[in-house]
C-alpha cells in the first residue's frame, strides 16, 4: 500500500529551521560582497579624481616662474607657513589654453613682431592671443616689457610668453599666480567630519576643489643651499628663501604631501590611528574631535615635483 501521512510538524519546523540559516547565511555573504563593492566603487572614483587633480599641481609646480622676469619684485614661488598656501607665478595657466606656448623674436625697433621678418618661432597654442610679455633673450630672462601692442620693443632678440592680460599676480608685469591651500570647511556629504578640500586659487579667486575629503597637508623643498648642483637640504616653509635670486638659484624641487578619505564611511573597519608620520618626520593628523573618522580608510599622497623654469 502507499503510504499517504504527511510531514509532522517537528519535520516542518526543522526544516524551516534550517532553511532560515542557509538563507541568513547568503544574505550576510550578499551584503558583505555589496558593501565590498560599494567600499571599491568608491575608492576607484576617489583615486580617479586625485590623479587629475594631482596632475594639474605637478604642471603649475613645474611651470612656475616660466616667463616672469628676474626683475618681477614677487616672487616666483612663495609660501605661508600660517595657512600652508603655496603661491605659484607664471606666465602660464594650465586652465587657460590661450598661454600656452611661447614666440621668438628677431626684433627691429619699431616694426611689428609679428611680421613675418621679426617672428622667427611662434609655438603659440592659440595665435590670436597677441598679448605677450617679452623676454630679452640675452639677458636671459630679465623682465622687458608687457605688450599688447605691435611694434618691437627694440633692437633684440626676445622670448614672448602670451597672457591673460587681466591677471595681476606679478606686480612689475603681468603673470598669473596660482595658490594652493586648504578650505575653511566643505559640505560633502560623503566626506568624514572635519575634512576639507584642496582648492587651486587664480590670481586671487575663491579657488576650485581638486582634492577633496583632505584631513591634513604638509609641502617641504629640496635646496641647493652650497652652489654644487644638488640638494643638501630639505626644508619646510620657515627654512626657504624669500628672495626672487634665492628661490631661483636654490629651490630644486617641492614636496606635497596630503592625508586623503580613500573610502566611505566602513563601520566593520577601524583605520586604528590619529597620525600619521612619514619620511622621517612628517607627520599628518585625522580631524580634531571627529570620532568616526576611524571608520574611514585613508591614504598618504607623496608628490615631489621638480621646479622646471626658474
Amino acid at each position: 500500500m502507499v503510504d499517504s501521512r504527511g510531514f509532522t510538524l517537528v519535520e516542518i519546523l526543522v526544516t524551516m529551521v534550517l532553511l532560515s540559516a542557509i538563507i541568513g547565511v547568503a544574505f550576510y555573504g550578499y551584503n558583505k560582497m555589496a558593501s565590498s563593492v560599494r567600499t571599491e566603487s568608491g575608492s576607484i572614483e576617489s583615486r580617479m579624481d586625485k590623479i587629475v587633480g594631482l596632475e594639474l599641481l605637478r604642471l603649475d609646480i613645474e611651470n612656475a616662474g616660466l616667463g616672469v622676469g628676474t626683475d618681477e619684485s614677487n616672487l616666483p614661488v612663495e609660501y605661508n607657513a600660517t595657512s600652508q598656501a603655496l603661491t605659484l607665478r607664471a606666465t602660464m595657466n594650465n586652465t587657460n589654453q590661450s598661454t600656452y606656448g611661447w614666440v621668438f623674436v628677431n626684433c627691429r625697433s619699431g616694426q611689428n613682431w609679428n611680421s613675418s621678418s621679426v617672428l622667427m618661432v611662434d609655438e603659440r597654442e592659440v595665435t590670436t592671443n597677441d598679448n605677450l610679455v617679452f623676454i630679452d633673450y640675452r639677458r636671459r630672462y630679465a623682465f622687458s616689457v608687457n605688450s599688447t601692442a605691435t611694434s618691437c620693443p627694440r633692437n633684440a632678440h626676445y622670448v614672448g610668453y602670451p597672457i591673460n592680460p587681466s591677471s595681476n599676480g606679478c606686480s612689475d608685469q603681468i603673470c598669473t599666480q596660482i595658490t594652493y591651500q586648504l578650505s575653511t570647511t566643505q559640505s560633502l556629504s560623503t566626506c568624514a567630519p572635519g575634512t576639507k578640500n584642496l582648492l587651486r586659487k587664480v590670481d586671487g579667486g575663491a579657488g576650485n576643489p581638486i582634492l577633496n575629503c583632505v584631513a591634513d597637508i604638509d609641502w617641504k623643498f629640496g635646496l641647493d643651499t652650497d652652489g654644487d648642483g644638488g640638494v643638501d637640504t630639505v626644508a619646510d616653509g620657515s627654512g626657504i628663501p624669500t628672495t626672487s635670486s634665492g628661490v631661483r638659484s636654490q629651490m630644486k624641487y617641492i614636496i606635497f604631501y596630503a592625508l586623503v578619505q580613500n573610502s566611505t564611511y566602513d563601520s566593520s573597519y577601524n583605520f586604528g590611528s590619529s597620525n600619521v608620520t612619514v619620511d622621517n618626520g612628517v607627520a599628518l593628523s585625522l580631524p580634531t574631535g571627529c570620532t568616526t573618522c576611524s571608520n574611514y580608510h585613508w591614504k598618504v599622497i607623496k608628490k615631489l615635483v621638480k621646479l622646471m623654469n626658474l
